[in-house]
């Protein structure tokens, strides 16, 4: 398998925003969230409003298989803000190439630490690519308010200290 990682561009905003979608259905079964949790994650996260404008505040790359979107990965400063892979293309290691992206860009930036939060699901991922449990907290805003997020940083190697 070949994937192709490149820079998202204004054209890839509605096939990142049904990306989401799906991935949020997936992750709504696995961590049981509400249909009012879900329902607000469909609608504002996964808009292509909030593609669109959030491209602006994140280094947002996707990654392509026979040239059909199937992962994104999002990165703001040493923050992997988003990593999403449609669900049916899991372990097949698209995951990994597109958090080496955003690794590789955080690193690029000079930043020492990788951060990256999640709900749960993703954290045996996230340590399988090196990343080590920093703490729990409860999500204070958004559609995941009152959710418990698992907090994980990977120090990254190659940098001079």
């Amino acid at each position: 398998m070949n994937i192709s990682i490149r820079r998202m561009s204004a054209d890839d905003v509605p096939a990142v925003s049904r990306l989401m979608s799906s991935c949020y259905l997936f992750l709504a079964k696995e961590e049981g969230f509400s249909d009012c949790e879900l329902e607000q994650l469909l609608d504002t996260r996964c808009s292509a409003q909030y593609v669109r404008e959030s491209s602006r505040r994140f280094d947002r790359y996707v990654g392509e298989l026979d040239e059909r979107i199937v992962g994104v990965v999002a990165v703001q400063e040493s923050d992997v803000a988003e990593l999403w892979v449609l669900p049916e293309r899991h372990r097949e290691g698209l995951g990994t190439a597109l958090f080496q992206k955003g690794e590789q860009l955080i690193a690029d930036a000079g930043h020492r630490i990788l951060t990256v939060r999640t709900t749960g699901y993703a954290a045996p991922f996230y340590e399988a690519m090196g990343a080590h449990v920093v703490g729990r907290k409860r999500c204070d805003r958004g559609p995941l308010k009152g959710r418990d997020l698992t907090y994980l940083e990977k120090r990254l190697l190659g940098l001079s200290d």
